[in-house]
């Protein structure tokens, strides 16, 4: 099964390269699961899920560095949680079996997270656990056989996130979305626009992209979270610009239920985006302290950090 698209670089050993701005993403993602795993440490009760494990272990392309991806990161956080985690394509799922081999709370699944997760929220107890789910596609679509499919589709978020104590983390391919709007607004009568256009609505549960502008970044994402984050009370996004060129090239969504880890995911979006820009926007300058800059700002009910 080929990934379209975004084809990620591997090492010679198969292990995924990522670029300094996928680092952003994980630094995000082991903040939050840290977090968690401190209230894990009381009531025992949550779980964690990653539909697109990757490789297990990844190679930084900057440094050669050799670290632990999404599943290690969440898995070794609380040995005590059970972590499920789907890998459509079999090269990379052998890869992530043999780097997981030694974790014993995390469960494998080599397949369509499409199809695999019905199977796993009906694993868990309904409404008994936290779960808390990473949905990290690296492409728009993937190729099994001569079928192009969509990686990751709204009926799937929906499940996800109308299952009772789900937490969302969501990677939104913004550019790709961007690109692949131009590509179907410049040339709409084609057999490709048209796949395109069907997996474009999958995504999104609606063709209301359509009403877009191929460059508006930030329309893209609240149609999204307007669309697909309907079932979560505190909603919140950080935008991810390309290290050189500064073009957009995701964001990540959170959603929950819950204002405490609301509050904890906006504090590590919030860090990670401030940290990236070197300084605070002018509002800061505004409120005595920076609880009430984020609250009066970026309330919890939805806050987006992005320039």
């Amino acid at each position: 099964m080929r990934m379209e698209e975004e084809i990620l670089n591997e090492n010679s050993d198969g292990l995924i390269r990522i670029k300094p701005h996928t680092k952003r993403k994980y630094r995000i993602l082991d903040k939050y699961v840290k977090a968690c795993s401190q209230f894990n440490n009381k009531y025992q009760n949550f779980a964690y899920i990653d539909t697109h494990g990757g490789t297990g272990r990844i190679i930084d392309d900057k440094t050669e560095e050799e670290l632990d991806g999404s599943v290690l990161t969440a898995a070794q956080a609380q040995p005590t949680w059970p972590c499920y985690c789907i890998e459509i394509n079999e090269d990379r799922f052998s890869l992530l079996k043999e780097s997981t081999e030694n974790v014993e709370n995390i469960n494998l699944y080599c397949g369509d997270c499409n199809e695999i997760v019905d199977d796993i929220l009906e694993d868990l107890d309904l409404g008994e656990r936290f779960v808390f789910c990473f949905v990290d596609p690296d492409a728009l679509t993937y190729r099994d056989g001569s079928t192009v499919k969509s990686q990751i589709t709204w009926k799937t978020l929906e499940k996800i996130s109308s299952f009772p104590r789900t937490e969302l983390l969501f990677n939104f391919m913004v550019g790709t979305v961007m690109r692949q709007k131009g590509a179907v607004q410049s040339n709409p009568k084609t057999s490709t626009s048209r796949a395109v256009s069907k997996h474009l609505t999958m995504l999104f549960g609606t063709d209301k992209w359509k009403e877009l502008d191929k460059g508006d970044y930030r329309g893209f994402v609240r149609l999204f979270i307007d669309e697909r984050f309907q079932h979560y009370k505190f909603k919140g996004a950080v935008l991810i610009r390309h290290e050189d060129n500064r073009g957009p090239l995701y964001y990540l969504i959170y959603g929950t239920n819950h204002s405490v880890g609301s509050k904890i995911m906006r504090h590590s979006m919030m860090k990670e985006w401030v940290d990236k820009t070197k300084s605070y926007p002018l509002t800061r300058r505004n409120y005595s302290s920076q609880e009430k800059w984020l609250d009066g700002e970026y309330p919890l009910r939805l806050f987006i950090f992005e320039d």
